[in-house]
């Protein structure tokens, strides 16, 4: 059963065994994955003194709130970074394709952006990556908790990609395909985990 879970610090969409975690860094609202209290993905957050506002890692968010309904936990997040705001919807449930985190991504913009995406420091190694192309990249998950883990688009306008971070880990990141000339852009992506023994 999916549920929010909420302390001083932070605020959990938890949905067995995917739990989202989001922190208050002072700044903004921090995420990051765990799949039976291992953390498997860690937003990669944009950084003003760093990064391009219209080329945007991922967006930044500055309010939060949780949902419950019967069968789906969400959170409600809105942000602002340069010219663009933006909310997202995080909506965790239990169905016959496994568990599932879906992201819903919207940015409102007064300056065109040049990319939208949305992306994360994953602890997976190049072993444990089972298949990988645009329309997802799956790991193998083994020990007390296995099982895959799928990262994938969540629409036909999205796409995924990966590269390496170092030895001991992989860089994700899901994509728009923008509309040209468009105020309102969108990004639709999501975290699927898989019983043991399901085909990537």
């Amino acid at each position: 059963m999916a549920r929010i879970v909420q302390t001083d610090d932070d605020l959990t969409v938890d949905a067995p065994p995917l739990r989202l975690t989001f922190r208050w860094d002072g700044r903004r609202w921090s995420h990051a994955l765990d799949v039976g209290g291992r953390v498997v993905a860690s937003s990669v957050e944009f950084e003003p003194e760093r990064d391009d506002p219209d080329r945007p890692v991922s967006p930044a968010y500055q309010q939060l709130t949780g949902q419950e309904e019967p069968g789906v936990a969400r959170a409600l997040l809105v942000g602002q970074w340069g010219p663009h705001h933006g909310s997202a919807v995080f909506s965790a449930s239990d169905g016959p394709e496994g568990v599932v985190v879906e992201a819903d991504v919207a940015v409102r913009s007064r300056t065109p952006l040049q990319s939208l995406a949305a992306t994360y420091l994953a602890g997976f190694t190049s072993g444990d990556l089972a298949d990988a192309d645009p329309g997802g990249v799956v790991w193998d998950l083994a020990g007390t908790c296995s099982g895959r883990l799928r990262f994938e688009p969540g629409g036909p306008s999205c796409r995924v990609s990966l590269a390496e971070a170092g030895r001991a880990a992989t860089r994700v990141q899901a994509s728009a395909e923008l509309a040209p000339g468009a105020a309102n852009q969108r990004l639709l992506y999501r975290w699927v985990w898989l019983p043991a023994g399901t085909p990537p």
